[in-house]
């Protein structure tokens, strides 16, 4: 069971439609959650109290501090929002969450927890359980602290997301888009999936040669797993979470 850790949804009237020049940008036009990401995050502080799960003071002033800055949440209070997240799953009685981390400390938008032998009704609890830590403690800094390393103008698709930032670090050319990558990301998964059995990790490279540049550039991944994409990133490098004592 994979639980995904998803960049909030658009909400509202938040998302606004940008008139952008197809020479700058991944398209002609794109929807963009806010205008800014101090906007972003008043506007998610605005709308707490009426959350499933509202945020905890530690994460609302992590966030108040964001806001004062300019947007920026810094590493340290990245970090910090994470180590609660953690403290809350190991008060209620899981081990200590792990995902792999990339480049500037991001972590990966994906958790990978193992479980063998274990009920539906324990992995649903586990699902309940994990929403609720991250929602009360880390999802807002989390999607801020991403936002700020890949996705500054806040578009709401991913592959919009992505290729604009493939496009400032110069990973592609100024004619690259979004359909471009999302063509590309087409085939690569395609190839993945069919020698998943004989070389899981894309060991041959057949898979990432389907992306017109390196997938593995640190520039390249950090446009990935900053918009929550961690397609050919994960490796060998990371067994996987077991949340169960």
């Amino acid at each position: 069971m994979l639980i995904l850790l998803a960049p909030l949804a658009a909400c509202g009237d938040t998302q606004q439609e940008a008139a952008i020049d197809p020479g700058s940008q991944p398209s002609a036009t794109a929807i963009k959650i806010a205008a800014s990401i101090p906007e972003r995050i008043e506007y998610l502080l605005s709308i707490d109290d009426n959350a499933t799960y509202p945020m905890s003071e530690a994460q609302k002033e992590i966030l108040r501090r964001a806001v004062e800055n300019g947007g920026t949440i810094s590493k340290a209070d990245y970090d910090r929002a994470w180590s609660n997240y953690q403290q809350c799953m190991v008060n209620k009685g899981y081990t200590t969450p792990q995902v792999p981390v990339y480049e500037n400390g991001l972590r990966s938008a994906h958790m990978y927890p193992i479980d063998t032998g274990r009920t539906e009704a324990e992995m649903d609890k586990l699902a309940h359980d994990d929403s609720q830590c991250r929602s009360q403690e880390y999802l807002i800094v989390d999607e801020s602290y991403r936002d700020a390393i890949g996705n500054p103008d806040l578009y709401a698709e991913q592959s919009v997301a992505i290729t604009d930032c493939l496009r400032r670090e110069k990973l592609v050319p100024a004619s690259y888009t979004a359909r471009q990558f999302e063509e590309e990301q087409a085939a690569y998964r395609e190839v993945s999936a069919r020698n998943f059995t004989t070389d899981r990790y894309d060991e041959t490279g057949e898979a990432a040669s389907k992306f017109s540049f390196d997938i593995h550039d640190p520039k390249s991944v950090t446009c990935f797993v900053s918009n929550g994409n961690d397609t050919g990133q994960l490796g060998e490098q990371f067994t996987g979470w077991q949340p169960f004592k």
